[in-house]
């Protein structure tokens, strides 16, 4: 199995387990408001950006300000949570193909991370090795 497989399919069950614990330690989680730090790199800088951020996330709308211009025949577009029908009838408008499964947003996270792989693996790639990495975050 592929670390990245075995990555994802870990998801659901950690959680879980967070859920769980979230009233234990809610006490020692920082107040609304209150700094904080997060360490991290690759996915965990990036959701350390994206709750330090909050202000800056874009609504579902947003789509139709740029995305949208290289959706067209032969890809793909995908609600992740509700998004406005409208959007998505743009979006079909394009030639897209538009899916929108309504389902929980953390489980069609897990299904597009499947996919992803699949999609990688059916040409000829190996995910847990891409082409080309570099640093996202180079020090100053």
């Amino acid at each position: 199995m592929l670390a990245i497989t075995s990555e994802i399919a870990s998801q659901p069950a950690l959680w879980r387990k967070a859920v769980a614990m979230a009233p234990a330690v809610a006490a020692r989680l920082p107040a609304l408001g209150e700094s904080a730090v997060a360490i991290g790199c690759g996915t965990s800088h990036h959701i350390a950006w994206g709750y330090a951020t909050w202000t800056e996330a874009y609504p579902a709308m947003e789509y139709r300000h740029g995305p949208i211009s290289v959706a067209g025949p032969g890809t793909l577009v995908r609600a992740i949570g509700p998004v406005d029908p409208g959007v998505l009838a743009d979006a079909a408008d394009t030639g897209a193909t538009v899916v929108d499964e309504g389902s929980d947003p953390m489980a069609e996270l897990v299904l597009i991370q499947r996919l992803a792989v699949e999609l990688a693996e059916s040409h000829g790639l190996d995910p847990d090795r891409p082409k080309h990495p570099t640093r996202s975050v180079v020090p100053p």
